[in-house]
């Protein structure tokens, strides 16, 4: 199974445009569990915790779901 990219650009503080091509991967299977926690108002910490699951696929989730509205792709 070969990976999809996606081009990520931004503009940086000092004027100039950043790009950078990212491999993607998979979604976590837990963002509907990550999502419905935090919709509880549990923490980051404590949802870590509670599924043994890093810091930053919890972060990268919320960050998501903030961002778009949606668990899904």
């Amino acid at each position: 199974m070969r990976r999809k990219k996606a081009i990520k650009s931004w503009q940086r503080g000092n004027g100039q445009m950043e790009v950078r091509l990212f491999a993607m991967v998979a979604p976590s299977p837990y963002r509907k569990v990550i999502i419905d926690l935090h919709k509880k108002d549990l923490s980051t910490k404590t949802i870590v915790k509670q599924l043994g699951i890093s810091r930053r696929t919890v972060q990268a989730a919320v960050r998501r779901f903030k961002t778009l509205g949606s668990y899904r792709d």
